[in-house]
């Protein structure tokens, strides 16, 4: 393109209403865009602040570090004084039954049943004769088992 062509060529300028009207339309459009990243901008502040306050709810559940070891201190204290309780306590020896309690005829109880039965005592009669003159509470069910042979006698008195 010459020079001559460059004067010579008419151009159409713009009116100079239909430039303000574009620029009118940009400014719209940046104004809009503006506006929206305020928007998102607002809600992730809400979000943010929503988080914060989360935070310092939970910050003031929280005990202070020091109260914290003070009451750990306290426990493994609890901890290490029950400990040395139960190792003062001497372990549990089982009888030979192995279970809770021991039987309660004797080999002089048990010939005592034989001979009130070899009288003809009952018993009931003779498990309250053994009460009342022993001192020894037997009950009808033991004499019947020392009668028949099926008592077992672990103790050795």
């Amino acid at each position: 393109m010459s020079i001559w062509d460059i004067f010579t060529k008419k151009e159409k300028t713009p009116h100079p209403f239909e430039e303000l009207i574009e620029e009118n339309k940009t400014l719209r459009t940046l104004l809009e865009i503006e506006r929206t990243y305020r928007r998102e901008a607002n809600g992730k502040n809400e979000e943010l602040s929503a988080r914060i306050n989360e935070l310092d709810k939970r910050l003031l559940e929280c005990i202070p570090m020091n109260e914290h070891n003070r009451i750990l201190h306290l426990v493994r204290e609890d901890y290490e004084r029950r400990v040395t309780e139960i190792k003062k306590h001497p372990v549990r020896v089982h009888n030979e039954r192995g279970a809770g309690r021991k039987r309660i005829a004797s080999k002089g109880i048990i010939s005592r049943v034989h001979e009130l039965h070899g009288k003809g005592l009952s018993q009931a009669k003779i498990a309250s004769l053994l009460a009342d003159e022993d001192g020894v509470k037997i009950s009808r069910t033991v004499v019947g088992e020392i009668i028949r042979g099926e008592y077992i006698q672990f103790d050795k008195k």
